[in-house]
């Protein structure tokens, strides 16, 4: 039984980033950890993360005094629960970098949730095409370059450099275009008269 492990960090704002780990086999998901992590005087904290440790998928909710508030996820395969976390970060990591810093939010707010919800689509590249994950360093920081959006792109941009200043490895993705959003994936119905 042959493991594929899928590790990578993502950049998505200057004090803002996405950390990503999964384990699969044969297309099944076997293990994983997502959190969202803010940096507080250059020092990464993790704000909320999603795991299988302890052999059940769950949510850590942390704070700033290191204390935890575990709320577990039921009836969910891992597959469906690593997507389930990775919707839940994208909608909601306002609140939780709010909840964790206890102040509102500055004007990143909009290229921060693009990046996400890039990152997001970045991921189920990755999971679709494993031989991509190879080519890039298990210690560095990615940083996504979208084609299609020169404001993000050049938000990103001086992120990445920020980051190669500060040491950071960084790894640049070039990102040439996305498909539109599906808004279901059912592909033929059947209407039945009611009798």
């Amino acid at each position: 039984m042959s493991e594929n492990k899928t590790e990578y960090i993502i950049r998505i704002g200057p004090s803002d980033r996405y950390r990503h780990l999964h384990i699969s086999v044969r297309g099944e998901i076997v293990f994983f950890r997502v959190q969202y992590e803010t940096k507080i005087h250059e020092i990464w904290y993790p704000v909320v993360r999603y795991d299988t440790a302890h052999g059940f998928a769950h949510r850590d909710m942390l704070n700033k005094k290191g204390s935890v508030k575990k709320t577990p996820l039921f009836n969910q395969s891992y597959n469906d629960a690593l997507t389930f976390a990775e919707n839940d970060l994208k909608s909601n990591w306002e609140f939780y970098k709010q909840r964790f810093l206890g102040e509102r939010m500055s004007k990143e707010k909009r290229l921060i949730e693009r990046n996400i919800e890039l990152s997001a689509e970045f991921s189920r590249y990755i999971f679709e095409h494993p031989e991509i994950e190879g080519k890039i360093p298990i210690d560095a920081e990615i940083i996504l370059l979208p084609e299609f959006d020169e404001e993000l792109k050049e938000f990103n941009t001086e992120l990445g450099k920020k980051s190669e200043a500060e040491g950071s490895k960084i790894v640049y993705i070039s990102i040439k275009e996305i498909r539109p959003k599906a808004l279901s994936r059912i592909e033929k119905i059947e209407l039945e008269p009611v009798v």
